[in-house]
């Protein structure tokens, strides 16, 4: 029975990095910050393009100026919403940190469950070579018992704090789906002749880009991270 436990805490022990989610955390926030480079870039790139036309525009109507003017404003409405998106895609990172820390402290629990078992197996067996062969069959019938029940209420914890941080990641990304949408809708309503508005188009378009770039790698994270605890939740008690 001992070399059961002991069999149990090393294989979890193997399969405790694959649930670390640090690394792969680290590896996305880096990549989110190329893209946020790609668009300082594209930024520049509009600024430069308004200086060049407010100098070839120099003999236009006064309602041409304020045009640009109105078109100005809704760009800046659209690098706030972008903003926004940023903001929420950061709490929405945070919430699958967090979901996946419960998860490992849920983990380290049944750690320390096991290894409390182990231990009071082992001494179970001292006692129950001072005893007579009758209660030594009987204690050896109803531990392994007790251990699996004991064993099915932990991993049935395990697997409702999954669905609640997996619930929570949904509704999330709902919502940003949801807002994604409306602002596509207003970029096009942008169909001005103005020069200016095809940048403000390519900004639009590669806000949306950052946002489901990282939604869809956190999602796609999230989830690998989900199915590796089960995993190791189904290879403890096994």
């Amino acid at each position: 029975m001992l070399e059961m436990f002991e069999k149990d805490d090393t294989d979890m022990q193997a399969a405790g990095p694959d649930s670390v989610p640090l690394v792969q955390y680290e590896t996305l926030r880096k990549e989110f910050e190329v893209i946020q480079e790609r668009l300082s870039q594209a930024q520049a790139s509009l600024e430069d393009s308004r200086a060049a036309e407010e100098l070839g525009d120099e003999k236009c109507e006064e309602g041409d100026a304020e045009s640009t003017d109105a078109l100005r404003e809704k760009l800046h409405g659209l690098e706030e919403q972008l903003a926004s998106s940023k903001s929420e895609l950061e709490e929405l990172k945070e919430q699958m940190r967090l979901g996946v820390l419960s998860v490992e402290s849920v983990e380290g629990n049944i750690a320390a469950a096991v290894a409390g078992a182990a231990e009071e197996g082992e001494e179970g067996e001292e006692d129950e070579e001072e005893e007579e062969d009758e209660e030594e069959d009987h204690s050896e019938s109803s531990e392994p018992s007790l251990m699996s029940e004991h064993s099915r209420r932990l991993l049935a914890k395990v697997r409702e704090d999954l669905e609640v941080a997996r619930q929570e990641a949904a509704q999330a990304l709902d919502c940003l789906c949801a807002e994604r949408e409306g602002r596509a809708q207003d970029a096009l309503q942008l169909k001005d002749a103005v020069p200016l508005s095809k940048h403000e188009e390519a900004l639009s378009a590669l806000s949306e880009q950052v946002a489901q770039a990282e939604i869809n790698a956190a999602t796609a994270r999230f989830n690998d991270l989900t199915r590796k605890h089960e995993k190791t939740c189904t290879e403890v008690f096994q």
